[in-house]
């Protein structure tokens, strides 16, 4: 498929509240266009130790074809509270706790053919999970400024919300490495699905990838980032290929409106930023 995406993002002047918002249009082999749109909303205030983000997107979808059949709908909300704890002065942790529901206009595939639905309308895993709570937590080191190594685990619970009975735990490792204008990232994820009322037998899944990306900033008001993306899957032996193109129009504000966890190595980036001459 190809995806054509507009982001805006806003980082309030004294940094404790953030917005991204996006809008998509998906245009697939099979089945009608995908729309999309999604927003998150972040708050950090002064009387709470720990971020708040809200979140929410919602698709549309008519996978007969354009003007063709039912208008699918899925639409997803979340809200996520996280902790940033510093370790030492190149090691920290963030626990994070998440709740989530989603409406999905499909009860089942609809008999709409392989390929034709798009999975961000409708999936098996989605239409027997449409709300759950999420604990997660993420170990970051940086043992020098242009290495990052960071390891994470997570525990799904079903909708049941029982925690003796986990829909599927996650193991994460992840090493990203800036080299001048390329940055580099490699990634391993482990999941574990329990056996439940939805899955008769556990299942196991291992997903490698890694990415490559090369930016160049065009004067001082906008940035270009040209990047690929490969990802392999076993046991289902499914490999997944991304190149990506985006233009920044930032109007000046280089990588203030970006999360850190948006951009790798933002403070290098920022530093670079201010070196490279105006137009």
């Amino acid at each position: 498929f190809f995806e054509a995406a507009v982001d805006y993002r806003f980082l309030n002047d004294d940094g404790r509240s953030h917005f991204h918002g996006r809008g998509l249009v998906r245009v697939r082999n099979a089945g009608g266009p995908t729309l999309g749109a999604s927003s998150s909303f972040r708050l950090f205030p002064d009387w709470l130790p720990f971020l708040l983000q809200a979140e929410g997107d919602a698709y549309w979808q008519q996978p007969a074809g354009l003007g063709k059949g039912d208008l699918e709908t899925s639409v997803r909300t979340a809200l996520t509270a996280s902790h940033f704890r510093r370790i030492g002065p190149k090691t920290h942790h963030v626990p994070t706790f998440s709740v989530f529901g989603r409406y999905l206009s499909m009860e089942d595939d609809g008999g709409y053919g392989p390929g034709r639905v798009d999975r961000d309308i409708h999936t098996d895993y989605k239409q027997d999970h449409r709300f759950g709570l999420r604990l997660s937590d993420a170990l970051s080191h940086r043992p020098w400024l242009d290495t990052l190594w960071r390891i994470g685990g997570r525990v799904a619970l079903n909708e049941n919300l029982n925690p003796l009975e986990p829909d599927h735990i996650r193991l994460t490792a992840e090493w990203r490495q800036a080299l001048g204008d390329i940055f580099l990232q490699g990634r391993y994820r482990f999941t574990h699905y329990f056996a439940d009322g939805d899955r008769d037998d556990s299942a196991d899944e291992h997903r490698i990838g890694g990415e490559i990306v090369w930016e160049k900033r065009i004067g001082r008001t906008h940035r270009l980032e040209i990047g690929l993306d490969l990802s392999h899957e076993f046991p289902s032996d499914e490999t997944l290929g991304a190149f990506r193109f985006a233009w920044h129009f930032d109007r000046g504000r280089g990588y203030r409106d970006f999360r850190d966890a948006e951009v790798g190595f933002k403070d290098l980036r920022s530093r670079k930023r201010h070196r490279w001459p105006g137009p």
